[in-house]
């Protein structure tokens, strides 16, 4: 717990310093860089020279990094899935493995892609960084990087696809989602974006597209009951209809859920002329509350939702700026990063987070 204190300290003593730079006339967009790469450094860094006793994977991470550093590329190539995980996870290993095989190093790698990836996304999509900062630390992303690396990887591929569907470069933007499928299976879900994308410049089917992500929320056991049959075929799915586990640790967490959907509502049912793009930002917030919930019954729904998760950024981002009156936009930027960084500290502080140094 110490520890992510101290760098929230030195997060908070870098946006002093950064502000600094507007009294000097430096650009906004080279203060706003300059604030995004100095924090993603130090994000990076404490996520990267972390001990394998932190995050409730790492361990088993460092085991397969071992395995893959003694297997052939042949052997590697000639399954999508090597010892449990997919090719393209395995071939960056392997290629990290060619340069060291501790694993260490590979992790500081890893982890610098994930951060630096995830604030390039930001640096594109996103107007105030220190509200987009605070909800990557407050929403999850970054603690998740610490269990469930492979999908967050595939997580930062597919958010940095979005900007080359919103320019139509559709040929780029199907070999990243199709790269971050090779990082983990479920990165095909973001396929979905593509569906919604084309369809939402059809005005009157919006409210039906919107309606429809909310009734699988609200008739997802159902959905699951008439599901169950054809996903006990494949992979012993039907093991997986039951999340006890997840549903005993939600607790208050469900409120964050709630209020980012009236959050994605609200922007949704407000007139403003910011253009379609960014009204798709609620629709995958919402997409992302949705499979939550489910996830609470039906494990590892809520894995699909990671895909959309980065889009919380845009859409706390994008409420800022619809808001007119000065007063309540200081209230709600000061209570947004405050909410963010208080949920940061006691998500950090559980048994698997309790943080340690590799050395």
């Amino acid at each position: 717990m110490a520890y992510y204190l101290i760098i929230f300290n030195m997060l908070i003593w870098i946006f002093v310093c950064t502000y600094g730079c507007y009294k000097e006339k430096i650009s906004n967009v080279q203060c706003k860089t300059l604030f995004l790469f100095a924090n993603f450094l130090i994000l990076a860094l404490c996520a990267g020279l972390r001990n394998i006793s932190v995050g409730s994977d790492t361990h088993s991470y460092a085991k397969h990094y071992i395995v893959i550093c003694h297997s052939s590329l042949k052997d590697i190539l000639s399954n999508f899935k090597f010892y449990g995980m997919e090719i393209g996870y395995n071939l960056l290993c392997k290629l990290i493995s060619y340069i060291s095989p501790n694993y260490y190093f590979f992790q500081i790698i890893v982890c610098f892609l994930f951060c630096f990836g995830m604030m390039r996304f930001i640096k594109k999509n996103a107007i105030n960084p220190l509200l987009s900062v605070s909800v990557f630390l407050g929403s999850g992303m970054y603690l998740y990087s610490f269990n469930i690396l492979r999908q967050m990887l595939a997580v930062m591929l597919v958010a940095n696809a979005w900007e080359y569907l919103k320019s139509k470069k559709y040929f780029r933007y199907i070999s990243i989602v199709l790269i971050a499928t090779t990082f983990h299976i479920t990165a095909l879900s973001f396929f979905v974006s593509f569906i919604i994308y084309s369809l939402w410049k059809y005005r009157k089917l919006r409210k039906y597209i919107v309606l429809g992500i909310l009734f699988t929320g609200l008739e997802y056991e159902r959905i699951l009951i008439f599901l169950t049959p054809i996903l006990k075929r494949f992979y012993n799915y039907g093991n997986y209809l039951v999340n006890d586990r997840a549903k005993q640790t939600a607790g208050f967490v469900t409120i964050f859920w709630i209020i980012i959907l009236v959050m994605a509502l609200i922007e949704l049912l407000y007139k403003n002329e910011q253009g379609s793009s960014k009204n798709l930002y609620s629709v995958f917030s919402i997409i992302t509350v949705v499979c939550n919930f489910i996830g609470l019954h039906f494990n590892y729904v809520d894995r699909i939702g990671f895909f959309f998760m980065p889009f919380w950024i845009l859409l706390f981002d994008n409420f800022y700026f619809i808001i007119a009156n000065k007063i309540i936009k200081t209230i709600y930027l000061c209570g947004t990063i405050t909410c963010m960084l208080i949920y940061f500290i006691i998500s950090s502080g559980t048994t698997q987070h309790i943080y340690s140094l590799c050395f």
